[in-house]
């Protein structure tokens, strides 16, 4: 069985459970959102992130900018190293 709140997987044996890789699958799985490193404290289920993500998360739609500042801020470390 699975041990996620409100999946209706039924009692199969471990193995099988491990074979189907129902853990990285369950819709009712604990997830946080993939902005979480941002600051997002969403958290809640599979089935719900993807909403959460396109329709919600304010830093989604900032992420691109952080990754494009990030990205600069690595080629400047770089460029420095290369000047050393």
């Amino acid at each position: 069985t699975c041990p996620h709140d409100g999946c209706t997987l039924g009692p199969i044996p471990i193995a099988q459970y491990r074979q189907l890789n129902h853990a990285d699958t369950c819709p009712h799985c604990p997830m946080r959102c993939r902005y979480a490193s941002l600051g997002c404290p969403w958290k809640g289920k599979r089935m719900d992130l993807q909403h959460h993500e396109q329709t919600h998360c304010a830093l989604a739609r900032i992420s691109p900018f952080v990754q494009q500042v990030r990205q600069r801020g690595a080629d400047h470390q770089q460029a420095i190293l290369n000047m050393q």
